[in-house]
């Protein structure tokens, strides 16, 4: 095919971790960069380094095992997330979580058996302010930044941006908090910022960021379960009731390409044990979130195969070959024509699978 321009092809090919994993989303908007310190976005605590080590490039210091459990604490003797292979779970002060928040899907806040979300929340101005700091995973967002977000090139601008922004935060906590005291510790105020603080609430986001994390350092069946779990919390785009909200653009592909490489790799591993079915639906996920991912496409077409199903399997091809051309303007690789081509000349199945995406 010919093109006028160079085009680069999505790099959805990759496994969907990565040595560098916390610094994989650039920074871009005026409001991301006015963090006060420079945390690692996902909570932990002190005494959990090993788990954190891949940051740096050591990834064989954790390894998760049936009969072995991790349980960090924080600096106030909160427990945090606790991981085994068969999952994770988040415990609050004494085994309870009062606050719980899911960015995954409509933004919504559970708080002692009440659920506010959408317009219950105050409006678009609180729940943008509310999406703003829960972007910045705990760390404080200067007033004048928060202000810049909510109000872009003084469109709409108030009389008086800082004031009403401090209305804003007396909204949330009224009607997110049934505990007004706890309230100020939630939506906690800096030095001319605001801040969320993570020892107060759970975060779905960071569930999943977790699990993730725990799959790369374990084995192939704890894996499975953890990222199983994983994608089971991410279900739906991040913020899905703010498309259009300019903060929130870059973490959401940043999960989407997240949660499309967790449902790549058990795709594939499905697919290397032979549980069709099961790789056929995490295949249909990764295309959910990664639509222009022949790696997902080649395991579709595979499974569809292996279940006698080669006029699923053709379709799928000529799904993927759709997509490419509409959105980035390519043809497929060689190795997805290979693999359509093997289908037609009715090739064996364990040929095809292997040619199928190998299990990393």
């Amino acid at each position: 095919m010919g093109c006028s321009h160079q085009v680069v092809r999505p790099s959805y090919e990759l496994f969907f971790l990565t040595s560098h994993y916390d610094v994989l989303a650039p920074r871009s908007s005026p409001w991301q960069t006015a963090f006060i310190d420079s945390a690692l976005p996902i909570r932990h605590s002190e005494g959990d380094s090993a788990l954190w080590d891949e940051v740096s490039g050591s990834r064989s210091s954790f390894v998760t095992t049936t009969d072995r459990e991790r349980t960090g604490t924080t600096r106030k003797g909160r427990p945090t997330l606790q991981v085994t292979s068969s999952g994770a779970d988040f415990d609050g002060k004494d085994g309870t979580v009062e606050m719980r928040i899911s960015m995954f899907g409509v933004l919504s806040v559970h708080d002692q058996g009440r659920t506010v979300q959408g317009k219950a929340i105050g409006g678009s101005k609180p729940r943008g302010l509310l999406e703003l700091l829960l972007l910045a995973r705990g760390r404080p967002v200067m007033k004048e930044a928060l202000a810049d977000a909510l109000w872009p090139q003084g469109h709409d601008v108030p009389r008086d941006p800082i004031r009403t922004l401090e209305q804003y935060v007396c909204v949330l906590r009224q009607r997110l908090c049934s505990d007004q005291e706890r309230a100020r510790l939630v939506f906690a105020t800096g030095p001319n910022s605001y801040r969320i603080d993570t020892e107060q609430v759970d975060v779905d986001i960071d569930h999943f960021d977790l699990l993730v994390r725990t799959a790369e350092q374990s084995d192939t069946p704890a894996r499975r379960a953890l990222l199983s779990e994983a994608v089971g919390i991410a279900r739906a785009d991040l913020l899905a009731d703010s498309m259009y909200a300019s903060w929130a653009s870059v973490d959401r592909d940043l999960y989407r390409d997240r949660v499309a490489r967790a449902h790549l790799w058990l795709a594939s591993s499905y697919l290397q044990d032979g549980d069709l079915h099961l790789a056929i639906r995490h295949a249909e996920e990764a295309i959910r979130f990664a639509p222009f991912s022949e790696r997902a496409y080649r395991s579709l077409m595979v499974a569809n195969y292996g279940l006698g199903l080669d006029d699923m399997a053709r379709s799928a091809f000529r799904r993927c070959r759709a997509a490419l051309a509409a959105g980035v303007d390519l043809d497929p690789t060689s190795e997805t024509v290979a693999v359509a081509a093997a289908i037609d000349a009715g090739a064996p199945f364990g040929e095809l699978i292997a040619m199928a995406p190998a299990r990393v």
